[in-house]
């Protein structure tokens, strides 16, 4: 599996990356909501649920996209 962007981040490339732009506070916060975030792409990938962009023409992920719960579902019928 491809390694992701999201998930090679560190605390000290999300401090470069703001601060000039937040506080220390501010940076503390994003750096919190980004652990949670990692934590749970971690959890989908570590369950299978993490695919790689090649695979989305695969049959069994194509029945999954519905008009009810996907916006390309939604779009699939005008393509």
């Amino acid at each position: 599996m491809a390694r992701s962007a999201i998930l090679a981040l560190t605390e000290e490339d999300i401090r470069s990356m703001l601060k000039d732009k937040l506080n220390d506070s501010e940076i503390a916060a994003a750096i919190q909501r980004y652990q949670g975030v990692r934590q749970h792409l971690l959890a989908l990938r570590n369950s299978g649920l993490v695919i790689e962009p090649h695979e989305w023409g695969r049959a069994d992920v194509q029945q999954r996209l519905t008009p009810t719960n996907s916006y390309l579902g939604r779009e699939l019928e005008f393509a």
